[in-house]
């Protein structure tokens, strides 16, 4: 996905679970529920010069998934930027 905002998501916005590699450019996610990306289940989405404002946590990488993180910008969360679970891995060129 390119160029999209979403806003006021109940819980997570963008999920990629076992094999997905999904993508998302320029992708802008305000008041995320809970989420604002989740990789899980063996997922591995590329995520590139996103922004995520508002809601609970930015990223979770969690059961042996991965993701590829480059330009993020995270802000005003009540919780975590990131969080990364054991077995999972998470490959950033900026620290978020």
């Amino acid at each position: 996905m390119r160029g999209y905002t979403f806003v006021e998501c109940c819980d997570t916005r963008a999920v990629a679970r076992t094999s997905d590699r999904g993508g998302f450019e320029d992708c802008q996610i305000v008041n995320a529920g809970n989420v604002a990306v989740c990789s899980t289940r063996g997922g591995g989405p590329e995520v590139h010069g996103c922004r995520t404002s508002g809601g609970n946590v930015g990223i979770v990488v969690i059961d042996p998934a991965r993701g590829r993180f480059v330009r993020v910008e995270i802000e005003d969360l009540t919780s975590r930027a990131v969080r990364v679970f054991d077995g999972a891995g998470l490959n950033s060129r900026k620290s978020v």
